[in-house]
């Protein structure tokens, strides 16, 4: 598993957004595996973060990602607001 955290949104599928913290937990959790994977992490300024991905990382435009999020935050008002 790869991700992406960043403050601000870098252009790729697996961004995780710190929300504007600079500091805060993560938690992996296996389900169901015979082995637990140890994370590695490393720092690239932003300019860098696509020359560090693989080539076939996914990508999204800014109308992509606010579609998603569009929809995510549908989701949340359907399930929550009744």
């Amino acid at each position: 598993m790869r991700v992406v955290l960043c403050g601000r949104d870098p252009g790729v599928a697996n961004w995780l957004d710190t929300a504007g913290h600079s500091n805060g937990a993560m938690i992996l959790r296996c389900v169901r595996t015979t082995t637990a994977p140890t994370p590695r992490g490393r720092v690239v300024s932003f300019e860098d973060i696509a020359s560090a991905l693989p080539a076939d990382t996914k990508t999204l435009t800014a109308d992509e990602r606010a579609s998603i999020l569009d929809r995510r935050r549908r989701a949340v008002h359907e399930r929550f607001a009744r």
